[in-house]
């Protein structure tokens, strides 16, 4: 079995950065590549950030200056407007380079509950600040939940950026993807904890998860989210 004989539900792309670096764009290169399925970017407008600006005390740094300054929520809504204008010519930008149609859609919301909402097989999550690449590749940490189709998926698609890397160094959560043990969800909760601490770590140039992860788990995939400053790639089960 291989991507190609399996039924992708689109590949979803969601950022809160106008533009995507290049090495990010090397990733959704890769996975367009092996995913014949629609392609979306999503520009995610953090509501948690819009209500911070409505605090009196909300104030921004400019590290030229080294000065603060009011932020307002008025102030916030155009910077954002701007960003979102140009995440729409990036995604334009983007079918160009791939040859294919990319749909794009801003949403106002937390990342982590787009994410676990979202109906597409496969989504990247691109972190403001993201850095890393697939070229010069620290390795791919692959975290694995309770479903063995999925988790089958998220083997292949962690197996294909290492392809593409030249790197064989991939750092999986369990010795097997099908193993079963009886302390299975305990198993799942340290694997997790894990990844959480070699994510702040840095140590890889992406994460792939299984999507059950952030279903089941959602204060920790939320904790995972927030830690990471690298792609994080979630896979749902693929129909057959």
């Amino acid at each position: 079995m291989n991507a190609k004989t399996l039924r992708y539900r689109g590949l979803l792309v969601a950022t809160s950065e106008p533009g995507l670096p290049s090495h990010c764009m090397a990733t959704v290169r890769v996975l367009a590549a092996e995913l014949p399925a629609a392609i979306r970017l999503l520009f995610v407008e953090d509501d948690e950030l819009l209500r911070a600006a409505e605090l009196p005390f909300t104030a921004e740094f400019c590290p030229l200056t080294n000065r603060r300054k009011p932020l307002t929520r008025d102030v916030l809504e155009r910077t954002l407007g701007l960003e979102a204008r140009r995440a729409a010519r990036e995604a334009a930008a983007i079918g160009g380079q791939l040859g294919r149609d990319v749909a794009f859609e801003t949403r106002r919301q937390a990342l982590a509950t787009v994410l676990r909402t979202s109906e597409s097989s496969i989504s990247m999550i691109v972190p403001r600040g993201a850095r890393s690449s697939i070229a010069g590749s620290k390795g791919v940490l692959t975290l694995y939940g309770e479903n063995a189709a999925e988790n089958s998926a998220v083997k292949m698609i962690s197996a294909r950026l290492m392809d593409t890397s030249g790197d064989d160094k991939a750092q999986h959560s369990r010795a097997s993807d099908t193993e079963t043990r009886s302390d299975e969800q305990s198993t799942i909760d340290l694997e997790l904890q894990q990844g959480i601490m070699a994510a702040r770590g840095g140590k890889h140039s992406c994460i792939v998860a299984a999507a059950t992860l952030a279903d089941t788990r959602p204060a920790r995939f939320a904790e995972l989210l927030s830690s990471t400053r690298v792609p994080l790639i979630l896979v749902r089960e693929p129909e057959v």
